[in-house]
């Protein structure tokens, strides 16, 4: 199968990367950050483990980060997939560039991706 969940990047790293600051206690899996979708702050929540977010205000949610690049890059399933570098044709995986999005950092620093696998 071309898709590899093992090869999505780290949430907390994907979320700040899209701007997003993650409030909350330390060992709290869910984390609570602003909206993109509705710009409402203080009311999206983000599991830290799993990538799985959640708007308490406009009801917008994913189960992953691939979701929420689909959702906020306005991307389909593939090339979500290929932009977050989880993507693998014929056991070569798709070399990684960030995703276009608004949310993305213009500040010359780019996110790290793991390379898990």
């Amino acid at each position: 199968m071309p898709f590899d969940r093992t090869l999505l990047p780290d949430p907390v790293s994907y979320f700040e990367n899209h701007g997003l600051i993650l409030k909350g206690p330390r060992s709290a899996n869910w984390k609570t950050t602003t909206c993109n979708f509705h710009g409402g702050s203080d009311s999206m929540r983000v599991n830290v483990t799993s990538g799985a977010w959640v708007c308490m205000s406009c009801g917008e949610k994913g189960g992953d980060v691939l979701a929420y690049e689909i959702k906020d890059g306005g991307r389909e399933f593939v090339d979500a997939a290929k932009a977050l570098g989880c993507w693998v044709d014929d056991g070569l995986r798709q070399p990684w560039a960030p995703a276009c999005s608004p949310h993305h950092r213009t500040d010359g620093q780019r996110w790290q991706h793991s390379m898990r696998g």
